[in-house]
């Protein structure tokens, strides 16, 4: 488990679009085709393309599926939510799209790959992509 820099931005620039570059690469797709399928995807939905209903979408489209962090451990009971690393640790074998707080990372293969370290992040939601 590790961070790898990566950014699949053609350009190299590192602000808004950390759901393109994390969905280019837990898909294997090249940003522009990310793009594209995003774009094409919120015009029918009528929605920005980094809406979570357009990622859920495009997941789904690719063969993969939302999942959610399962942060109860019994009645009443809570436990926090995994980091980005932890995760990572968690999730040897696979590709995955993490949201955190106010941006998207990828892991594949249990590690982690972003323009910045963003390892200590709690996870709010995943999406698996098969």
């Amino acid at each position: 488990m590790a961070y790898k820099n990566f950014n699949a931005n053609p350009k190299g620039r590192k602000t808004g679009d950390c759901y393109i570059r994390a969905l280019s690469k837990a898909a294997k797709m090249c940003w522009k085709v990310v793009l594209e399928k995003l774009v094409s995807i919120s015009m029918d939905k009528y929605l920005d393309p980094s809406d979570t209903k357009v990622i859920d979408q495009f997941v789904k489209d690719v063969g993969g599926e939302a999942k959610k962090i399962d942060y109860l451990i019994g009645p009443g009971t809570k436990r926090r939510r995994p980091v980005v690393w932890e995760f990572a640790r968690d999730n040897p074998t696979g590709r995955y799209v993490l949201r955190v707080a106010n941006h998207l990372v990828a892991v594949a293969n249990g590690n982690y790959y972003d323009t910045w370290d963003s390892g200590g992040k709690s996870v709010y939601k995943y999406w698996k992509i098969k």
